[in-house]
């Protein structure tokens, strides 16, 4: 006999039966393995944008309920101790808190790109009609450059985050069409072609980011 294993005498038959299991364990070990996952990916990938994570927060409950269900159709032995109705209190509470943060980003906070009232700017700015330069210890807000192109200029974009994402958008002025508009952008250099000769407006929009931007024209055709 082991202490995770019961015997039972029937009509001289030994029968060793399981010891029962508290409803839950698995919905937690499965929601811990969740989220040491996402912890890493935040920290080796700070410019994943993990809010959307949250929005399967009903998933807990889900797995909850499956789990006492399964275990009551197979014959399993549930435990439903006072451990057992902690472990679904506290499962419960943080699917619940989960939620409230998920619909709150949907329906209330602030698109990719859209920076409320009370953003920053600490750095330096510099360029001039075809070229944007920003080296930023704190950049929450946006920064706006009228640029005047050539048709067949190609930009040339450079990126480095140490915190943070950037948000870049180039239209033009006259009638508003994008030419280049890329969320949470990743380290790198990236090359943008200008199909006509006019005004051209960027904005840079920084969300809580750290680190520096650079657009300068790199040819011209």
């Amino acid at each position: 006999m082991t202490a995770t294993m019961s015997e039972t005498v029937s009509g001289g038959e030994v029968r060793r039966e399981r010891p029962a299991r508290r409803v839950g364990t698995v919905t937690l070990g499965i929601t811990l393995v969740a989220a040491g996952i996402l912890m890493l990916v935040s920290l080796f990938w700070p410019e994943v944008d993990l809010r959307g994570v949250m929005r399967l927060s009903p998933l807990i409950l889900v797995s909850l309920g499956v789990e006492a269900l399964l275990s009551a159709r197979k014959g399993g032995a549930v435990k439903y101790d006072w451990v057992g109705m902690l472990l679904c209190f506290v499962l419960t509470l943080a699917a619940l808190c989960l939620y409230s943060v998920a619909w709150w980003f949907t329906y209330y906070a602030p698109e990719v790109g859209e920076i409320p009232d009370g953003g920053y700017y600490d750095g330096a700015v510099s360029g001039d009609e075809s070229s944007l330069y920003l080296d930023y210890a704190s950049f929450h807000g946006r920064q706006f450059r009228l640029l005047e192109l050539e048709g067949g200029d190609v930009l040339r974009l450079e990126l480095e985050n140490d915190r943070g994402n950037v948000q870049v958008r180039l239209q033009q002025a006259a009638d508003g069409e994008t030419i280049f508009d890329e969320a949470s952008l990743a380290d790198g250099t990236y090359t943008i072609d200008i199909p006509e000769t006019g005004a051209y407006e960027l904005w840079v929009t920084g969300n809580h980011a750290a680190g520096s931007f650079s657009l300068e024209r790199a040819e011209s055709r």
